[in-house]
């Protein structure tokens, strides 16, 4: 059972093109484009910034990269997720667009996801292989295109912020990034506990790295090879493959999990996620016609061929910003805490000036470490974990009051970890000294409001998947898929 929370986060990168030149370096225009940027932001490095929406954007080598705020799966988390993503798109081009000759392309996406594959509770660790052998398929048919070289899965972060990164290519449409994360979510939550009844995984014929080529080029209708599970302890000399198709693949995984689908997705999200799956939209890896034309536009290699990777300069291909028009609203507390950083509202002022109490010094994706100066000797606290963070921003939010929400920074500074009791006695009783404080069982009580908003009821993941025998799967009579490399 997973206790944790689970949190979802999206990073796109671009292409920054200026006319008649191609491609070009993020960061040889970035301090021109700053200063000709209206909206204030908070500056991590000469070129990494985290900005009013909550999101950073920042040069990833010579490319422009952007990077939600992290979102708790809960229901409703893809909408909030994908409204991030608009804004921080929006961000960027607001950004570049001082400079009218500049125009940006998506070129990729890696889907971020909190790791629950890891030995928590003295189950299995499931590698990224063994996890991509699974999953492969189905993820791909949501995040890959006809042109994509391929899809991979990596382990990131540390005790605090252990993640999955599922890398793939550039997907505009909502709808479709929003199946993805609950497709996503659902599976990485649920596959430790059903590694071993898993309907089938794919053949073993192909490498068992996590980095895997485009098994789906052909779209749903690509075959794949695939082998029945053995069951532990018994001695079976030869494994039943079968050729199915990559819709097949899909619509068997997803009745294995549908019941971890729905515990985190509400009605709409279900429904958004079934209409891709049975075709009712269109995913972009369908979308052959699209992508031929796009293809003439990637630049050719030595044999003549399209490369893989970056595309040559077209209107076709550019982020509309037309589009990006919208101020959408910020969909929780912990983002909006991470905005006001960003853009020094209220009490973050005096967090962001060394000179009152302390500052902000460094702001990651699951942590923040602040300074602060007590005495003659310079003292800093760091705040490691999602939770935590999400803990503050919410006790933020109970208050109006600006000398209350400066207590709640200050006592930051004096805690080593965020506790509901020490917080809960600070908004009640904002003039006694914190080290006097007698935190009571009843102070926890009344500061259920917060708890219950950062608690789920029941814990989520380890849902064991129905059993589909593999003889209901209707075997392809053609192979339509790439040569398996032996």
């Amino acid at each position: 059972m997973i206790t944790l929370p689970v949190y979802v986060g999206i990073e796109n990168e671009f292409q920054l093109m200026r006319e008649e030149r191609g491609r070009i370096a993020f960061h040889h225009v970035w301090d021109d484009l700053e200063k000709q940027y209206r909206h204030s932001s908070y500056r991590l490095y000469p070129t990494s910034v985290r900005t009013r929406y909550g999101n950073g954007r920042y040069c990833d080598e010579q490319d422009p990269e952007v990077c939600t705020p992290p979102v708790r799966v809960q229901k409703g988390f893809t909408r909030a997720a994908a409204d991030l993503l608009y804004l921080a798109r929006k961000d960027l081009l607001e950004f570049c667009s001082s400079d009218p000759t500049l125009s940006l392309i998506g070129y990729s996406t890696h889907w971020n996801v909190s790791d629950t594959c890891r030995d928590q509770t003295g189950g299995s660790y499931i590698l990224p292989g063994d996890f991509m052998r699974a999953l492969s398929v189905p993820l791909s048919l949501f995040t890959l295109t006809p042109l994509s070289c391929g899809i991979n899965l990596r382990t990131k972060g540390g005790d605090y912020d252990a993640r999955l990164e599922l890398l793939g290519d550039y997907i505009e449409g909502e709808d479709q990034s929003r199946a993805l994360l609950l497709l996503y979510a659902a599976t990485s939550m649920n596959i430790r506990r059903n590694m071993e009844r898993l309907p089938f995984l794919l053949s073993n014929k192909f490498s068992d790295d996590a980095r895997k080529p485009n098994l789906v080029s052909f779209g749903r209708e690509t075959a794949v090879l695939v082998e029945q599970q053995i069951p532990r302890n018994t001695f079976i000399d030869s494994r039943k493959e079968i050729l199915i198709s990559a819709q097949d693949y899909l619509e068997q995984y997803y009745r294995f999990f549908k019941q971890a689908v729905a515990q985190i997705g509400d009605e709409e999200e279900v429904r958004n996620l079934e209409d891709f799956i049975y075709g009712r939209k269109e995913l972009e890896i369908d979308r052959h016609a699209k992508y031929a034309f796009i293809n003439a536009l990637k630049p050719l290699g030595v044999n003549g061929a399209p490369t893989n990777g970056y595309y040559n300069d077209h209107p076709a291909l550019h982020l509309d910003p037309q589009y990006y028009q919208q101020e959408r609203p910020l969909p929780n507390n912990l983002v909006r805490f991470l905005s006001e950083i960003a853009t020094c509202q209220q009490d973050t002022k005096d967090v962001r000036k060394k000179k009152l109490a302390g500052r902000v010094s460094d702001l990651q994706w699951s942590s923040i470490t602040i300074d602060s100066v007590f005495g003659n000797s310079d003292t800093s606290t760091e705040i490691n974990g999602l939770h935590d963070l999400e803990l503050l921003a919410e006790a933020l939010s109970t208050t109006t009051s600006e000398r209350v929400r400066k207590r709640l920074f200050d006592s930051v500074w004096r805690l080593e970890a965020i506790d509901f009791g020490h917080l809960y006695h600070i908004l009640t009783n904002p003039e006694e000294d914190l080290s006097e404080a007698n935190v009571k069982k009843k102070d926890l009580a009344l500061f259920r409001n917060i708890a219950e908003k950062l608690s789920y009821n029941p814990p989520l993941g380890d849902l064991l998947g129905e059993i589909i025998p593999l003889e209901e799967i209707q075997p392809m009579a053609s192979w339509r898929g790439e040569e398996i490399k032996r």
